[in-house]
């Protein structure tokens, strides 16, 4: 297979701490090129792991990987007494029960058996509780991931900050002075016949404490990898975050920000894929992502994403607190608003949200690849749609259910369009509202934007359930997804639409692997309750 190798520089070697900056963070895929480098990886999550076993009020347990895991989020029996934890029973009764559910209306002896490997990775997972511990009472269950109805403006700084104290606490268990947390560069793991992204190898291993055996099936053994979306090619998860990095806001609670996108795709839509499309445990939930080794490379490489945007957008001006503050549009409250982790030694830290533009935690990356991809400084200029202004119309609801792809056609009566008579340049977008999960569905779906004179069809973007079952409720029918919106400007570029008729949504069920297993009952999927388009005029 072909594999297009991304990164640059050796790099074989770790870099020292300085002073109270990180060292230069590396890719995965040049942090294994020195083979002493796994080992103290290995070493590190293995120290981590034997300190699950601890007393749970010691400070050995506070440095534990399932501490740090619990941190992310976690399940627990008494909601009365762990507000900040979910429902174990209520997420498998949900999940796994209509998992059952639809394998036996399918009548499909596959379905069912990986029915029942889903039920063996939750019987894995065992309920936690503070108890007594006040320092775990304030820091459990405090990740901020976004729902239908809150916006989520904390999910980088937190992911950042949260990230900075389990690499000293990582760095302590590896005995390693050199020791820094790389990231994982999916695109390294790219495979370009198939349009998908395999797992670095090493975490595929059993004899090594960063395999995990709760994963989609067959992607430990090369059976299976996750569909992936490269330099328009493919679809699944956009590995390089190109529609996120095409965001001008930061945050917006239009869901068109860089935080919005990013915290959706490619972060949601990879937990989807190592995870059974967020069916199964451990990164598939919310609650037990923290317990496997991958999903802090993976939240690395989210970081590194920031930062690339950040970077872009300062046009080579260091990033600093003062920049931030003048340039994310961000309330001055928002920098002060605090969050609690425990450092190396197990001791509570309080930190604030300025905290992650300082120098003591703003992370250094090797490579955040600004000159030498398609994203680069003149390439994230706004691109003028084909359609040119108009008037915002809408779609009514609409249900998208079953196995087969669905198709929307776009046509739409002239009295309900009008062209803006000084048809001045402008970007076009799309604006899905309102979306909810219907009758248990096992598969998600991939949206494209198709031209029925030519054939010409771009990939536009897949649903994440990532995060769905915040409320420990599974795919029940009835869940929220968050709105999305996406600029299609190039899209319509790409296949040579003049004009609305001429257009097309083509939603296509997936699970987000090569092979997809399940089949998609014909009244189960997701039902959209607006589709809207509109335009926006071009800074001149």
């Amino acid at each position: 297979m072909k594999k297009i190798m991304m990164g640059f520089g050796a790099g074989s070697l770790l870099f020292f701490m300085q002073g109270t900056t990180f060292a230069n963070i590396q890719s995965y895929e040049n942090f294994s090129k020195n083979p002493k480098n796994i080992q103290i990886l290995d070493k590190a999550f293995d120290e981590m792991k034997k300190r699950n076993n601890a007393a749970h009020d010691s400070k050995d347990f506070r440095t534990s990987l399932q501490y740090w895991a619990n941190i992310h989020g976690y399940f627990a029996e008494d909601l009365s007494t762990d507000p900040n934890a979910k429902a174990l029973k209520d997420t498998i009764k949900n999940k796994v029960g209509s998992c059952f559910s639809e394998a036996f209306k399918n009548k499909s002896k596959e379905e069912i058996e990986l029915c029942i490997t889903y039920t063996t990775y939750y019987t894995a997972i065992r309920n936690q509780t503070v108890l007594d511990d006040k320092i775990a009472q304030d820091v459990w269950g405090t990740c901020p991931h976004s729902s239908k109805d809150v916006a989520n403006d904390m999910f980088l700084p937190w992911h950042r900050l949260y990230l900075h104290f389990f690499n000293k606490t990582l760095k302590k268990a590896s005995g390693s002075a050199e020791f820094v947390l790389p990231y994982w560069k999916y695109e390294d793991n790219y495979d370009e016949e198939s349009f998908s992204v395999a797992l670095p190898t090493q975490f595929t291993e059993q004899d090594k404490s960063i395999y995990s055996q709760y994963r989609t099936k067959g992607l430990n053994t090369g059976q299976q990898s996750i569909n992936a979306y490269m330099n328009g090619k493919g679809e699944g998860v956009d590995i390089l975050g190109s529609e996120a990095l095409k965001a001008e806001k930061f945050f917006s609670n239009e869901r068109n920000g860089f935080s919005n996108l990013i915290e959706q795709d490619p972060h949601g839509m990879m937990h989807c894929g190592v995870g059974a499309n967020c069916i199964a445990p451990y990164m598939g939930v919310v609650p037990a992502a923290g317990n496997d080794p991958i999903f802090y490379l993976h939240h690395r490489n989210i970081d590194r994403l920031w930062q690339k945007w950040m970077e872009t957008k300062s046009n080579g001006k260091e990033i600093t607190l003062e920049w931030a503050k003048k340039n994310l549009g961000m309330d001055p409250a928002w920098f002060e608003k605090k969050m609690s982790f425990v450092d190396e030694n197990g001791n509570k830290v309080t930190v604030k949200v300025a905290d992650a533009f300082s120098p003591e935690y703003m992370p250094k990356y090797e490579d955040l690849d600004l000159k030498n991809t398609e994203h680069s400084l003149g390439a994230l200029k706004a691109i003028s749609s084909p359609l040119g202004s108009h008037e915002s119309f809408d779609l009514k609801s609409t249900a998208i259910l079953g196995q087969m792809p669905d198709k929307i056609n776009l046509a739409i009566p002239a009295k309900n369009l009008k062209s803006n008579l000084n048809n001045k340049p402008a970007e076009s977008f799309l604006k899905l509202e309102n979306i909810e999960l219907k009758n248990n569905p096992l598969l998600t779906y991939s949206v494209y934007l198709v031209n029925k004179e030519n054939s010409k069809k771009s990939y536009l973007m897949t649903f994440s359930y990532f995060g769905v079952d915040e409320g420990g409720h599974g795919h029940h029918s009835g869940a929220k997804l968050n709105d999305v919106e996406l600029n299609i400007s190039d899209n319509l570029q790409e296949i040579g639409a003049t004009n609305f008729d001429q257009l097309q949504l083509i939603f296509r069920p997936t699970d987000l692997t090569t092979k997809p297993v399940f089949t998609q009952q014909n009244d189960a999927g997701i039902t959209i309750g607006k589709i809207s388009f509109y335009s926006k005029p071009l800074k001149e």
